[in-house]
């Protein structure tokens, strides 16, 4: 499948699911950067260690949590829905805002009551935070 291909079956999938005008613009566009990372080469030819060298990319570019996580769900849609290639989730993880860290010292310290309620409602022990987030082990739900 060529790479206009994948954008005409990727528009059509959209239509099919439902899915937000917004939705459908921020993904071809996190897809066309994708392409543009890699001089046009076709989808079909890249896997995993190209998604996750363009996601280092991000992240070495100072982009916030959030935007590499939005690049990464859109990266994963095309592969999995459009180019139906099981890509192994494990080798592209998302990346865990430090604002979940810093709640997590903020609770530790016993200055948050209402991080300490949410946290009674959706319990998560803060022994688990470690430098590098949450053990995915132990919350994989969140992952």
């Amino acid at each position: 499948m060529t790479n206009e291909e994948v954008i005409h079956k990727t528009k059509e999938e959209f239509k099919l699911r439902g899915l937000s005008q917004n939705t459908e613009d921020e993904y071809l566009g996190v897809l066309q950067r994708f392409l543009r990372y890699y001089n046009n080469q076709s989808l079909e030819s890249m896997g995993e260690n190209e998604i996750r060298k363009f996601l280092l990319y991000l992240i070495d570019s100072q982009k916030s949590s959030g935007t590499v996580n939005i690049h990464n769900s859109a990266l994963r849609f095309i592969y999995g829905a459009i180019l139906v290639r099981n890509i192994n989730c494990r080798l592209i993880p998302r990346q865990h805002p430090a604002l979940l860290q810093r709640a997590a010292s903020r609770l530790e310290k016993g200055t948050d009551c209402k991080l300490s309620f949410l946290l009674f409602v959706y319990p998560i022990n803060t022994s688990d935070f470690s430098r590098n987030g949450l053990q995915e082990a132990q919350y994989p739900h969140i992952y």
